[in-house]
């Protein structure tokens, strides 16, 4: 019985990551591209002593930023597989190859694009067979702080909200 008692003292190892829920004017304003695109085949490999794996994305549309539709730009993402090892990063945006995405991109500390706030900032646009195109977010593994903040459920209207900021790029 006193092994029962220790075990249920012990707490609980939580799996994600914890971040300050981003609204979209905060997510807008802070990044310096935000795109549509279609994300290839990505390619893990070892940066100092952690994995990053870097995935193709050729944009669709730039809503803000300096690009043009057509360009490939490399996302950076934390974690993936290199050879027998692996390393998963929680609440970590998820790039999979022939996803349609519309994304909020920074620089990383390596020059290339990355995903503002985690998962945050990538939004999966899901297939439709009209013109309203919905769109998600996986943040399933992030654990955020702040007041649940609405979204448009959709891609026009994600559009559309965006680039009525007036602080957009």
């Amino acid at each position: 019985m006193r092994w029962l008692v220790a075990v249920l003292l012990v707490p609980a190892v939580a799996l994600g990551s914890t971040a300050r829920l981003a609204s979209l004017a905060e997510l807008t304003a802070r990044a310096e591209l935000v795109v549509t695109g279609v994300a290839a085949t990505a390619t893990a490999r070892w940066e100092g002593g952690r994995i990053v794996t870097l995935t193709p994305v050729r944009l669709d549309e730039v809503w803000t930023g300096q690009a043009a539709a057509g360009d490939i730009i490399m996302v950076e993402t934390l974690g993936g597989v290199v050879g027998d090892v692996g390393q998963y990063v929680a609440g970590e945006a998820r790039l999979a190859p022939g996803d349609h995405l519309v994304l909020f991109l920074g620089t990383g500390p390596r020059g290339n694009r990355r995903v503002l706030d985690l998962a945050q900032g990538a939004f999966q646009v899901l297939p439709s067979a009209g013109n309203d195109a919905p769109v998600r977010r996986d943040l399933v593994e992030t654990h955020t702080l702040g007041a649940a903040l609405e979204f448009p459920s959709t891609l026009p209207e994600l559009r559309r909200a965006v680039l009525d900021l007036p602080h957009a790029r």
